[in-house]
C-alpha cells in the first residue's frame, strides 16, 4: 500500500483554514464528548470548549500567569488555579483527568458542575527538577512535572517528560508503578505524548526519535522503529524519524504523528506496519509542511484534522478516502494528486576553497580614532612635557591621518581580491 498525498490536497483542494482564534497555543485537544460537536481543549492554566466561534471556560485562566509559583487551588470554574493543564483525557461524557503540570498531580473536572478535584498525586505549590517521584500506594505516591495522560477502565497512563517516564495509577488497587524508564529509552529519547490501542491492548508512544510501543497485557517495551534520521522507509520498523510528537487515531488501524524536525505529518497503517508521508518540504504548498515551525497539539474530528498553530486552531479536511462509503478503500494509485518530480542532481567534484585571512575593516577604524584621540589629548596640554612629546603641525597631523587611512584601503583592497581569488 502507498499513500501520495501531499500536504492533504484532495479533489475538491481543501486548504488548510483558521477555526478559531485563540490567546495562545493550544497544549492539547480532543472532540468535546460532553457537548457534541466541540472542541475540548487545554491552554496555559485552562480547560476550554469551543464551537469554532466562541470559546467557554471550564475551569481555571486561559490568560498566561508568569508567577513561578501558583497556588493549588481546588474550586468551580475559574476559582479554580492550575499550574498548566498540559493534558487531560475524558472518562466519559461527562468527566474529565487534568493534567497539572508543575503541581505534580492528577485531578478531575466534572463537567456538569464545573468543580475539581484530586484524583492522584500530592499537589506542590511548585515542582523543582530535582525533586523525585515515587511509585507506592495512590495516597502516598508522588509524581514530577505530569506531561501527558491517558485512560483507559480503571487505568490511568501518565507521562514524566523531565524524568524521562511511563507510570501507571491502577485504580483497582489503588497503585502507582513505573512502566517505562530512562533504561527502556535510546540515548537522548524523552518520552513525548502516547494513545492506548484497547483492541491490541498496546499503548503507542512517541520518543522524540522514535516511537514505542508498550504491551498493556505484560508492560514490556519496544521501539518499532530505527534510530533518529531523516524521514523515509516504508516499512515501519525501517523509518527514522525526528522529533515526534503529536499523535492521534484517525481510524482503528491508521495513526496520524507529526515528525517535527522532519517537517513532516506521518501515516502509519497497524494492519500492515508501514509508514508514509503525507507533507514534504518540497510540496508547492507549505501550509502543513511548516507545521513543525510552531508546534501544537492536534487532533481528529469528523473527518477533519485540527492543528493548534500559533494563538489559532486551524481546519483542515481529510482526503476523501478516509470518510463516508469510500472509508478504508484507498487507493494505491492516486488520481487527483501528482507526486513532485524532484530532479536528478549530478554531483561535481568542487575546488577545495582556500578560507582568506578575515578581513581588518573593523581593526583600522580602531587605530586611526584612538591615534586621534591621543594626539588631541595631547594637543591641549600646555606643560613642557606634553609638549617634548607632542611636536605635530597641522600640516604633519593631516599627513597622518591620510597614511593611515590609505593603509586600511590599501590591506582591505588585497582582501577583496584574495577572496574573489579563492
Amino acid at each position: 500500500m502507498h499513500f501520495a498525498i501531499y500536504c492533504f490536497r484532495t479533489q475538491e483542494n481543501n486548504t488548510m483554514r483558521t477555526w478559531l482564534k485563540t490567546d495562545d497555543t493550544a497544549s492539547y485537544m480532543e472532540p468535546d464528548l460532553f457537548i457534541k460537536g466541540n472542541l475540548l481543549f487545554s491552554m496555559n492554566q485552562a480547560l476550554l470548549t469551543s464551537d469554532g466561534t466562541t470559546q467557554q471556560l471550564i475551569v481555571g485562566q486561559s490568560i498566561l500567569n508568569m508567577l513561578n509559583k501558583i497556588p493549588y487551588v481546588e474550586g468551580v470554574g475559574k476559582n479554580a488555579t492550575f499550574s498548566k493543564i498540559t493534558s487531560f483525557a475524558q472518562l466519559n461524557t461527562s468527566y474529565v483527568l487534568l493534567a497539572d503540570s508543575k503541581h505534580g498531580c492528577i485531578r478531575g473536572v466534572d463537567r456538569y458542575t464545573n468543580k475539581t478535584k484530586l484524583v492522584a498525586g500530592i499537589c506542590k505549590e511548585q515542582i523543582y527538577y530535582s525533586d523525585t517521584h515515587t511509585d507506592g500506594d495512590l495516597t502516598h505516591a508522588t509524581f514530577h512535572v505530569v506531561s501527558t495522560i491517558a485512560y483507559r477502565p480503571n487505568e490511568i497512563y501518565v507521562v514524566e517528560q523531565m524524568k524521562k517516564t511511563v507510570r501507571k495509577v491502577d485504580l483497582k488497587e489503588d497503585k502507582v508503578t513505573t512502566v517505562v524508564n530512562e533504561k527502556n529509552l535510546r540515548k537522548y529519547d524523552v518520552p513525548r505524548r502516547f494513545v492506548i490501542d484497547n483492541q491490541r491492548n498496546m499503548i503507542y508512544l512517541t520518543a522524540f526519535n522514535g516511537l514505542q510501543q508498550i504491551n498493556l497485557v505484560n508492560d514490556s517495551v519496544a521501539y518499532l522503529t530505527k534510530e533518529k534520521g531523516k524521514s523515509g522507509s516504508e516499512l515501519l520498523s525501517n523509518s527514522k524519524w525526528s522529533g515526534a510528537s503529536e499523535i492521534v487515531f484517525i481510524d482503528d488501524d491508521t495513526l496520524l504523528v507529526t515528525d517535527t524536525f522532519n517537517g513532516r505529518l506521518r501515516v502509519i497503517d497497524l494492519k500492515s506496519m508501514t509508514v508514509n508521508t503525507w507533507c514534504f518540504s518540497y510540496a508547492k504548498s507549505k501550509e502543513l509542511c511548516e507545521y513543525h515551525r510552531s508546534p501544537g497539539a492536534m487532533t481528529v474530528m469528523d473527518c477533519d484534522v485540527y492543528l493548534s498553530i500559533v494563538e489559532t486552531i486551524q481546519k483542515l479536511k481529510l482526503p476523501a478516502w478516509f470518510c463516508g462509503k469510500d472509508k478504508g478503500k484507498i487507493p494505491t494509485t492516486p488520481t487527483t494528486t501528482k507526486a513532485p518530480t524532484i530532479p536528478k542532481i549530478q554531483s561535481v567534484a568542487l575546488k577545495q576553497k582556500t578560507t582568506p585571512r578575515p578581513d581588518l575593516w573593523y581593526v583600522w577604524p580602531c587605530v586611526i580614532a584612538t591615534s586621534t584621540l591621543l594626539l588631541f589629548l595631547l594637543s591641549l596640554c600646555n606643560s613642557s612635557t606634553c609638549r617634548s612629546i607632542y611636536t605635530f603641525s597641522s600640516t604633519e597631523f593631516f599627513s597622518y591621518f591620510v597614511l593611515q587611512l590609505s593603509i586600511m584601503v590599501t590591506v582591505n583592497a588585497v582582501q577583496i581580491w584574495r577572496s574573489q581569488k579563492h
